[in-house]
């Protein structure tokens, strides 16, 4: 038997798929957090003289500190896992991806708190497996919680997935394989195993984003503005609610910016837009 079969067996698909959010979020002893970064080929084009993967870079740079300085305070209790996906595959990037898969999720694998997320400059290549990469967040997901629970007694609520990607699957599967992968998201959507949200910027395929994570968690991005970007992958990673935290922020930007390109003649916001 799967995990996949032991957890369907375990909540029996009975969860109302109205009701994403924990009820109870104070209650639970760790959060589970896992990044999802699109590396592919199209994150080395130049953009205006710069590329993308460089400005992701040297923003993760200056974000990485503060994760770290809010893992002794109030992400004390969070742990992160970062999972690239391009040219060189699926690769987890933190802790210690040299283990069998069966053992990334236990303690010592790539699984780290937040007061010690760190990671290399990422590189940029290749294609875009997105649909490998999220079947591998999800086994990851699940064994993390099966281990806290297991040997630790840990509850953890709902594993946080958050997808970053300017593009579109193109793994060396059928064309509609992503929505295999639909499917295993809904279902843990379902039974309140897991919160999903996708960011995706210019070039991204948005149908197949927004049926990933749903109108809800699908966050449209109209720049590669990464600074910005990190700033909402931490409300969704700190937020009891983060659907509803990212949106506000989003929106509060998009309000900004708007105010500000009308009075230059523009009148259009520059981040996110609310389905």
């Amino acid at each position: 038997m799967s995990v996949f079969d032991d957890f369907d067996e375990m909540f029996g698909g009975s969860a109302d798929p109205t009701d994403d959010i924990d009820l109870h979020p104070g209650t639970y002893h760790r959060r589970v957090v896992i990044l999802l970064i699109d590396v592919s080929g199209s994150m080395r084009f130049a953009e205006k003289g710069t590329r993308p993967i460089d400005e992701l870079n040297r923003s993760l740079r200056a974000w990485l500190p503060d994760i770290r300085r809010q893992g002794e305070g109030p992400l004390r209790a969070v742990e992160f896992a970062v999972v690239t996906f391009g040219g060189d595959g699926v690769r987890a990037v933190t802790g210690d991806p040299r283990r069998p898969e069966a053992e990334l999720a236990e303690d010592g694998g790539v699984f780290v708190p937040a007061a010690e997320l760190d990671l290399g400059d990422l590189t940029a290549s290749g294609t875009t497996p997105m649909v490998e990469a999220l079947e591998f967040a999800l086994r990851l997901g699940d064994r993390r919680v099966e281990h806290l629970a297991d040997r630790h007694g840990l509850q953890t609520g709902q594993v946080r997935l958050i997808l970053f990607s300017d593009g579109a699957p193109n793994d060396e599967l059928p064309a509609d394989a992503w929505r295999s992968v639909a499917d295993l998201i809904a279902t843990r959507r379902r039974q309140r195993r897991l919160l999903f949200l996708a960011f995706g910027a210019p070039g991204a395929d948005e149908e197949i984003l927004r049926t990933l994570a749903t109108d809800r968690g699908y966050i449209p991005l109209t720049d590669l503005d990464f600074a910005a970007l990190l700033d909402l992958v931490l409300v969704a990673t700190s937020a009891d609610d983060p659907y509803t935290a990212v949106w506000e922020q989003a929106d509060w930007d998009a309000e900004g910016d708007a105010a500000e390109d009308a009075a230059e003649g523009d009148g259009a916001g520059s981040r996110g837009r609310r389905p």
